[in-house]
């Protein structure tokens, strides 16, 4: 994929582990993993990095959609730019509240 004129590649794998079910709402464990890449040959400039982290995932089954997700992530990046090179290390704490609205009418 290009961004901004850069090759880019990313691959992200998530495993969600069902952990139980009580009332209507199934409650899964998640482990996620990323490496990503990106290269601007007109700007000298690369990008790597790679990471992953825990988060938990809880669905509510009769709606069929997320109810929460909270993940916490860390990531490696390394940057070159004209002969330069920087390292970060970079976490991310997230958490999602989902409301679905039903607006049918009869």
């Amino acid at each position: 994929m290009t961004i901004s004129g850069a090759d880019a590649a990313i691959k992200i794998t998530a495993t969600y582990k069902l952990i139980s079910i009580k009332k209507g709402l199934a409650n899964f464990d998640i482990d996620q993993s990323s490496v990503f890449g990106m290269n601007n040959t007109e700007s000298s400039q690369t990008l790597i990095g790679k990471g992953g982290g825990h988060g938990e995932m809880t669905y509510d089954i009769k709606r069929n959609v997320p109810k929460t997700i909270s993940r916490d992530l860390s990531f490696d990046v390394e940057m070159k730019y004209k002969g330069q090179l920087m390292k970060a290390k970079t976490k991310i704490n997230s958490f999602y509240l989902f409301s679905v609205a039903d607006n049918r009418t009869n």
